[in-house]
């Protein structure tokens, strides 16, 4: 299994360090998710993204919004239908969607090939493993009796319209 956790990590910080807030209806825009399901998500525990401001109301910084984007395209595609795998498995997705859309030609050629994201369990009810593989066979060779892939170049290109400029205006 590859591993491209320094990578991860440097961007996730960077991206995640953008400071401007987003508002909830600039997020339902790119994302398609309304307050309301922000809100409904916020009061079962599901979303643990955003920050609230002095007035009550909520913003959510870049990387919020590209990963609230990647869960609601896995939900709807029923790729990973349960928000809490959803969630974990966008949060590793970030940065190659990032690397994908944004106009930063520097990390792009520092992450180079976008990978697939392959997530799956070791044992019944655990937390879904992600790791980063170049080729499928990589994650055939576990011999797991099921797991999911994610195509980050796919991904990307499929989100590419909904982000577009959303990491420059930061």
């Amino acid at each position: 299994m590859g591993s491209s956790h320094g990578i991860m990590c440097v961007t996730i910080t960077r991206i995640f360090k953008m400071t401007r807030l987003i508002s909830p209806s600039e997020v339902e825009a790119r994302t398609g998710l309304s307050p309301d399901v922000l809100r409904d998500w916020r009061r079962r525990g599901l979303l643990q993204l955003g920050t609230q401001q002095d007035n009550g109301r909520w913003g959510y910084v870049v990387g919020d919004v590209a990963q609230l984007a990647i869960v609601n395209h896995f939900t709807k595609w029923r790729i990973i239908s349960d928000l809490s795998d959803a969630f974990h498995v966008a949060g590793f997705a970030v940065p190659f969607v990032y690397a994908a859309v944004a106009d930063d030609p520097v990390f792009a050629k520092q992450v180079g090939e976008l990978p697939y994201l392959a997530a799956f369990n070791v044992r019944q009810g655990e937390r879904l493993q992600v790791e980063t593989v170049y080729s499928l066979e990589e994650t055939l060779r576990l011999r797991l009796p099921g797991f999911v892939v994610v195509d980050t170049r796919v991904l990307g290109e499929h989100l590419s319209d909904q982000l577009a400029g959303l990491f420059d205006k930061a």
